[in-house]
């Protein structure tokens, strides 16, 4: 979890703050984030696991959630910090979800489809896709 936020951080490096949710997601659902399980994220893979493991295990992992929904929801600044905390939780679970998903099947059609279409979900959650969305511009999905 720990090297998913230093490489999310260093993702948005210098990237204006309109570009930096898009960013997370597309790099964390993408077919090379999928692939990659020795160096991705453990924590699709780690959840289920955690829900049996000690008190201690499971507070460990909710002191490095929490710290990795603090970094997403900082991507909401014009939202409350209840708003932003809540968009971000519903952020990571959709990621988590699809990455967990598109793992997990044996198909690479369907695999692609899981993790398009959490990147779908998330698209109108950054500020680039809500001014597009409140325009009544459609940004197109590039990765897709």
């Amino acid at each position: 979890m720990d090297r998913t936020v230093s490489h999310w951080l260093k993702l948005m490096k210098g990237m204006p703050i309109e570009e930096r949710f898009d960013v997370i997601v597309e790099s964390y659902l993408s077919a090379r984030h999928r692939d990659d399980r020795a160096h991705g994220c453990v924590l699709p893979a780690l959840g289920t696991d955690i829900a049996r493991s000690s008190q201690k295990a499971r507070r460990i992992f909710a002191r490095k959630l929490d710290e990795m929904i603090d970094v997403v929801a900082r991507l909401f600044p014009e939202k409350s910090p209840k708003e932003a905390r809540q968009m971000a939780t519903g952020a990571l679970a959709t990621m988590m979800g699809s990455i967990a998903l598109a793992r997990a099947v044996g198909d690479k059609e369907l695999s692609d489809e899981i993790l398009g279409a959490g990147r779908q979900a998330l698209g109108g959650q950054s500020a680039r896709g809500r001014a597009g969305v409140a325009s009544g511009v459609r940004r197109p999905n590039k990765s897709c």
